[in-house]
């Protein structure tokens, strides 16, 4: 058993390297997702948003809804999280830290698994937890 302080969580899948955004079909398809959300950071609906969408739809793979986020307001994320569509099987955020943490705790919220996209290399939202 790991002293306290001395270990984190990480996610079960945990990707790193350059060009990930372009595979993030694969590792939908390697899970068997079928069908997601995606929620981009400030103007990166805009910068590649089109690219991967595209490459979801190419690999079968249903954008049920996206958006761009930029809020952590609990009111705002519990809000979000309960009118996804019922059928969503993941949530994806791309972005930085807002984004990262409200599709997180939108996750967390519905008990979904979450993949974060970070667009920065000081995001160290992957090992820190979903509660607020």
């Amino acid at each position: 058993m790991a002293a306290a302080g001395k270990s984190i969580a990480i996610p079960a899948i945990l990707k790193v390297g350059a060009g990930a955004l372009d595979y993030i079909c694969s590792y939908l398809q390697e899970e068997d997702f079928k069908n997601a959300v995606i929620y981009f950071g400030n103007g990166l609906i805009e910068l590649f948003g089109m690219k991967v969408m595209d490459s979801l739809k190419a690999a079968g793979i249903e954008v049920l809804e996206y958006r761009e986020i930029d809020t952590v307001c609990i009111d705002d994320i519990v809000e979000m999280a309960f009118t996804l569509p019922g059928r969503v099987q993941a949530i994806i955020a791309i972005g930085g830290g807002k984004v990262i943490d409200a599709g997180k705790y939108a996750a967390f919220l519905r008990n979904l698994p979450f993949i974060s996209v970070p667009t920065s290399s000081s995001s160290d939202g992957f090992p820190a937890p979903a509660l607020p």
